[in-house]
C-alpha cells in the first residue's frame, strides 16, 4: 500500500493538506468553525495516522494478500463475498432484508458485511466532524515518531455536492468517446480509470439505512465506496481528474472540476488526551458511539433508584 512520507505531499490531493495544527485552541476553534458551517455539506473520515491514505478493508487484503494472483478480477472477489453473505447461516441475511421489506441487491449486502467487519469496498464517513475526531483518536498509535508525519493524524473532508464522486454519472459518453476519437485518451486509460467508480452513499439512501442501529444513528454516518482495487480515494480521484481535464484541454474547455477530493487537517497526537476531555464533554465517547442494549436495563434501573435517593423526605 501506498502512504504519505511528508505532510506536504498531501497538498497535492487535499485543501490545506499541507496544514499542521500543534495548538488545541486553535484546533477547537477550527473544528467548531467547521461544525457550525456543515450542515450536512461534507462528509468526515478520522485517521489516526497523518500518513494513512484513504484504503478500503478489501483493497488493503487485496494488497496485503497479493489476491490478484487468485482472482480474475477484484470485481470476481467482491461476488463472491456478497454470494457466501447471502448464503451464509441458511440464507439469514436474505430472510432479514426481506422481512424488513427492503431490496436485496449488492449494496445491502455490502452495507451489512461493512457493519459487521467483513471486508468492503466501502469507506465510513460521517457527517459530524466532532464524530470524525473521536475515531481518529480511538485507536491512535503513540509509537517514537520516525518522522514528522508520524507526530500527526488527519481528519478528511470530502464535500457531498462534488458531483465527481460519482465518476460515470459526471461524464457523458461522447466525451469519452471524444477523447478516444482524438487520441487524447488510450484503452490503457479506460482499462486502469474508467471503469472504476468512486460513489458517495448518502445516510438516506436505503442501502445505509438497511444497517441502521443505535451505532449508526449515533455516528451519523455514510459511506465512500471505491471500486479500485488499488488505488486508494484521493489517488483514484486524482487520476480521474487529470484524465478529464486532458479532454477538456483538448477541447478548448475550462476546467469545470475541481482538482482535488476535498480537504484535510493534520493534528498533533499530543492534543490527543485533550480531545478526548472535549469530545466527552459533548457527550461523545465509546459508551454513546458504541451503545450497548445489554446496559440498558442496569442503566435505566440506576438512574430511578437515583432519582428515588435524590428525592427529599
Amino acid at each position: 500500500m501506498l502512504y504519505f512520507n511528508t505532510i506536504e505531499e498531501k497538498e497535492e490531493y487535499y485543501i490545506s493538506g499541507s496544514s499542521r495544527i500543534d495548538d488545541f485552541e486553535n484546533l477547537v476553534e477550527s473544528v467548531e468553525k467547521i461544525h457550525q458551517k456543515n450542515s450536512e455539506r461534507a462528509l468526515f473520515r478520522g485517521q489516526p495516522d497523518a500518513k494513512f491514505m484513504l484504503y478500503s478493508s478489501l483493497q488493503r487484503l487485496w494488497i496485503d494478500k497479493h489476491l490478484e494472483k487468485h482472482y480474475d478480477s477484484y470485481r470476481q472477489l467482491i461476488d463472491n463475498l456478497i454470494q457466501t453473505c447471502k448464503e451464509w447461516n441458511f440464507g439469514l441475511v436474505s430472510k432479514y432484508l426481506k422481512n424488513a421489506g427492503w431490496e436485496e441487491n449488492e449494496m445491502s449486502i455490502l452495507s451489512i458485511m461493512q457493519h459487521y467487519g467483513v471486508p468492503t469496498p466501502l469507506l465510513d464517513f460521517t457527517y459530524d466532524i466532532n464524530k470524525s475526531l473521536f475515531f481518529a483518536t480511538e485507536n491512535i498509535d503513540f509509537a517514537p515518531p520516525e518522522n514528522e508525519i508520524d507526530r500527526y493524524f488527519s481528519i478528511y473532508y470530502i464535500f457531498k455536492n462534488n458531483s465527481m464522486l460519482n465518476i460515470k454519472d459526471g461524464v457523458t459518453g461522447d466525451l469519452l468517446s471524444y477523447g478516444e476519437d482524438k487520441n487524447v485518451i488510450g484503452k490503457e486509460d479506460l482499462d486502469t480509470t474508467m471503469k472504476y467508480d468512486i460513489i458517495m452513499i448518502d445516510n438516506n439512501d436505503e442501502a445505509y439505512r438497511i444497517q441502521n442501529n443505535l451505532n449508526i444513528l449515533n455516528q451519523e454516518g455514510a459511506f465512500i465506496f471505491n471500486s479500485s482495487p488499488s488505488d486508494p480515494v484521493e489517488i483514484h480521484y486524482h487520476k480521474w481528474m487529470k484524465l478529464f481535464n486532458r479532454i477538456l484541454e483538448h477541447k478548448g474547455e475550462k476546467n469545470v472540476k475541481p482538482g482535488k477530493v476535498g480537504g484535510c487537517l493534520n493534528i498533533n497526537k499530543k492534543l490527543a488526551v485533550r480531545i478526548k476531555d472535549y469530545l466527552r464533554d459533548k457527550g461523545i465517547d465509546r459508551y454513546s458511539m458504541f451503545p450497548d442494549l445489554n446496559h440498558m436495563r442496569t442503566d435505566c434501573l440506576n438512574a430511578e433508584w437515583q432519582n428515588i435517593t435524590g428525592k427529599d423526605t
